[in-house]
């Protein structure tokens, strides 16, 4: 069992030069402890993620400066998120997704301790919430803060504890004829190296590449990069969801439509 302490705080009176975005230069200390496969990342709303600032950053061998460890990836409904321990990181953490805990216990997890300045939230409803997003996950695999994760709220602290499963399946000639590589999908992310093959995001790729196809636009609210077989996303314009009646919209519609009820399917079985 792995045991993460998550402490948030909210300064009414820090400005914004003093909470770094992600490019940022003058992260502060923040206090963590060696965390095995599962990742931490922290995200709040577009405007509040920038005004995140860590606080404390020491390692069990001795404390640096941090920033490089963390992996910044946007994300349309949270903003940046900052992802630790993440493998496609390595060219800036030579222990990207190494790192492991072997002993139960509070005192053997990580430990955040985030700074949020509660003067910069915008009145918005995601900003009402007052806190970040938080999703624990494989070191091979990109967060999915929408589908799983869960909020943390400012001024408290929040113990979690994990317990992890690991379900087998057989490929085919098996019913569940499950994936353990991007191959047979079609689909190809970053870094298929690092990445490892995830249902979830293969059916956001095809959602995508879909949207692309038919209605020659992208989903502004799906990030992720990848190459399909017919293409890349390099050069692709937004689709123009301001108006319901556009048609823009209404495609969009369609293929959610005929994502619905089977008519346009998915290469995305479960993983192995």
């Amino acid at each position: 069992m792995r045991r993460i302490l998550h402490r948030l705080r909210t300064d009414s009176e820090a400005s914004a030069d003093e909470c770094e975005d992600h490019q940022g230069k003058d992260l502060d200390d923040f206090q963590q402890h060696e965390e095995g496969d599962p990742q931490v990342q922290a995200q709040g709303s577009s405007q509040v993620a920038q005004q995140v600032r860590v606080l404390k950053a020491s390692e069990l061998m001795g404390s640096r400066r941090l920033i490089s460890l963390f992996f910044p990836y946007a994300n349309s409904t949270y903003g940046t998120c900052y992802v630790f321990n993440l493998k496609l990181n390595q060219d800036n953490d030579t222990e990207a997704g190494s790192r492991k805990t072997v002993f139960p216990g509070p005192n053997n997890g990580l430990e955040l301790e985030l700074y949020l300045d509660a003067s910069q939230w915008p009145s918005s409803v995601m900003s009402s919430q007052g806190g970040v997003r938080v999703v624990i996950h494989r070191s091979d695999s990109l967060p999915s803060p929408e589908e799983s994760g869960f909020d943390a709220r400012t001024g408290t602290a929040t113990n979690i504890a994990l317990r992890q499963m690991e379900v087998s399946r057989l490929p085919y000639p098996y019913e569940n004829d499950c994936y353990d590589s991007w191959d047979k999908t079609g689909y190809s992310p970053s870094d298929p190296k690092l990445i490892a093959y995830d249902s979830l995001m293969c059916r956001r790729m095809c959602l995508q590449a879909t949207m692309l196809n038919i209605c020659h636009c992208t989903l502004p609210w799906i990030q992720d990069y990848f190459t399909f077989s017919n293409g890349t996303l390099n050069g692709t314009r937004a689709c123009n969801t301001e108006s319901y009646d556009s048609i823009g919209n209404q495609c969009i519609n369609n293929v959610y439509e005929g994502v619905k009820n089977g008519s346009i399917t998915c290469p995305c079985n479960a993983e192995c």
